[in-house]
């Protein structure tokens, strides 16, 4: 903004005062340096207008995208009671419940379609080697401490008595644990190598996410496979979407395409079984024998849409209704979105330490996990807060500069 001030400045000086240089009128000098000020005026007014505008739109933007965050980890929470926290859990019925199913047919990718949007940002101010570093500082540390502080827990007993402790499994876990963190971690690298080396060439997207599904499940791959595709729409989105053009679209056309995103998403549900989850069937479509599992293709490939108009119906519908949301509730939302990641890790270690050990009655009901959910938010929030204050809990455990 400053330069082109400056340039309007001495364009502005250019015209008015090249003819008075060398006059000795003072009254016309004057009247120059009066119209010039004027003239900086109104330009001025112009800019802190726009940059009002600008840094309002902003503001908006990032809130709407907090409370997305928001929304988004609230579900998970809920997701891992109804399958830890309840009876569920002993009986391996979470698989069959249909608001698990609702609820893990789109949370995830919804929250991938989030860093992917974000990660553009990144990419498109800093440099290669500075993201490549981040990805490490911000991602992998925390991965690595919080299972460490995790296997150290769970083994402790075992550790105390100087009983064997099974080091093979315990490093394992770190491959499989906060898997959507490795999932995030993997997904960066591959854009980041996509964009140094081909410019973020569409097809070459398409084809190392068709060619990944050749890769085997273990060590967690097939959730990282999973993840591929919607870190590189929400990516790809940010980069190429033409807001005037958005923005130009009418109230009854905006509508209906909204419509149709949340309708193919109500149609694809009664579909979703067990077999639909990335956890029991993977991503591979290569069977015994090296022969194409065309079953397994299809699978992919509804799991894919399912998450995708699952994931674009919940930024529909939170769009519309952020506006009447209220304080309380836009605050609340917003909060646990900018400390979501904390959330996750930190609920995934409780849960793991906490709910699995806690003997449920033979009853279902959802008013447990809600409980659960509300105890396990507000502390974790509270932890993810505390640690945010200290350099380098915030760094070493929140990823956090």
């Amino acid at each position: 903004m400053t330069f082109f001030l400056w340039t309007e400045i001495c364009h502005f000086v250019n015209l008015s005062t090249c003819q008075l240089v060398n006059s000795n009128d003072l009254e016309e000098m004057k009247f120059a340096i009066v119209a010039i000020n004027y003239y900086l005026c109104i330009k001025f007014k112009i800019y802190r207008k726009l940059i009002s505008e600008n840094l309002s739109r902003m503001k908006e933007r990032s809130q709407y995208l907090d409370i997305v965050k928001g929304f988004a980890i609230i579900l998970v929470v809920f997701g891992h009671c109804l399958q830890f926290g309840t009876f569920l859990y002993a009986n391996d019925k979470y698989f069959e419940n249909n608001l698990y199913q609702f609820i893990y047919s789109f949370h995830m990718p919804l929250f991938t379609l989030i860093s992917g949007y974000l990660f553009y940002g990144s990419i498109s101010r800093y440099s290669t080697k500075y993201n490549f570093r981040t990805r490490f500082t911000n991602l992998l540390i925390p991965i690595l401490a919080w299972n460490t502080i995790h296997a150290v827990l769970i083994n402790a007993k075992g550790i105390i008595a100087k009983q064997n402790i099974p080091w093979l499994d315990i490093l394992s876990s770190y491959f499989t644990s906060t898997w959507f963190l490795w999932a995030i971690f993997w997904c960066s690298l591959v854009v980041l190598a996509i964009n140094k080396l081909c410019k973020d060439n569409i097809v070459v997207y398409l084809v190392v996410i068709s060619v990944s599904i050749l890769l085997p499940n273990d060590y967690n791959i097939s959730n990282y496979i999973y993840m591929l595709p919607y870190f590189v729409i929400g990516y790809l989105w940010n980069k190429h979407h033409d807001k005037a053009a958005i923005e130009s679209f009418t109230l009854s056309k905006k509508t209906i395409l909204q419509s149709i995103v949340i309708l193919f998403f109500v149609a694809l549900i009664p579909f979703y079984q067990k077999e639909d989850f990335i956890y029991t069937s993977g991503t591979c479509i290569i069977e015994a024998g090296n022969k194409m599992d065309l079953n397994q293709l299809f699978i992919d490939m509804y799991r894919f849409a399912i998450g995708l108009f699952g994931a674009l119906s919940a930024l529909i519908a939170l769009k519309l209704a952020s506006p009447y949301l209220g304080n309380i509730p836009t605050s609340i939302l917003s909060n646990l979105g900018k400390k979501s990641i904390g959330i996750y890790i930190i609920s995934t270690t409780f849960i793991n330490l906490s709910l699995t050990k806690i003997p449920h009655a033979n009853e279902f009901g959802y008013l447990i996990a809600i409980i659960e959910t509300l105890i396990i938010l507000f502390t974790t929030y509270i932890i993810t807060y505390l640690l945010s204050k200290n350099k380098i809990t915030k760094k070493i455990l929140l990823g956090s500069r």
